[in-house]
């Protein structure tokens, strides 16, 4: 039940209640080739080896600095490339991913959140759509093709 990252685009809204935090305490910043949809969440398009774009999270007057980018799934879990207040981290694996597309956060990824959520907090949903539902630009719900676990 694989899709190949250059069937679609990932879908996922990180954690609704988090991304409103930092919307109403900063800004969140999606870079290209990422997008964000009507409904919130972030679209990344395949590239080779998983999917590429980048969205930070900052607020608190710079206090909070977060980066995640070129998320990619490997196996059940969602690995990131992380950067704290602009120095790269390295890829963590952020959360683990169920095959109905729902995820949890892993012990390393609870950092991003600077552990304010426990391990195993559930997260936004994640789906992978296909490339023609991408191209035309679909807020609502995706059309799954399949998660890579």
């Amino acid at each position: 039940m694989a899709a190949a990252p250059e069937e679609g685009v990932l879908v996922w809204a990180v954690k609704e209640s988090f991304v409103e935090y930092v919307e109403a305490l900063g800004q969140v910043e999606v870079v290209a080739p990422a997008t964000r949809d009507d409904a919130g969440g972030f679209r990344f398009p395949a590239s080779a080896g998983g999917f590429s774009g980048t969205v930070s999270f900052r607020a608190h007057h710079g206090a909070m600095n977060v980066t995640l980018r070129d998320p990619r799934l490997e196996g059940d879990r969602l690995t990131v490339e992380y950067d704290d207040h602009g120095r790269p981290q390295g890829r963590i694996v952020l959360a683990e991913v169920s095959v109905a597309g729902r995820t949890a956060l892993a012990g390393p990824g609870a950092v991003v959140f600077d552990f304010t959520y426990p391990v195993g907090t559930e997260l936004a949903p994640i789906a992978v759509v296909a490339a023609a539902e991408a191209a035309a630009g679909a807020s609502g719900e995706p059309d799954v093709l399949g998660i890579a676990v």
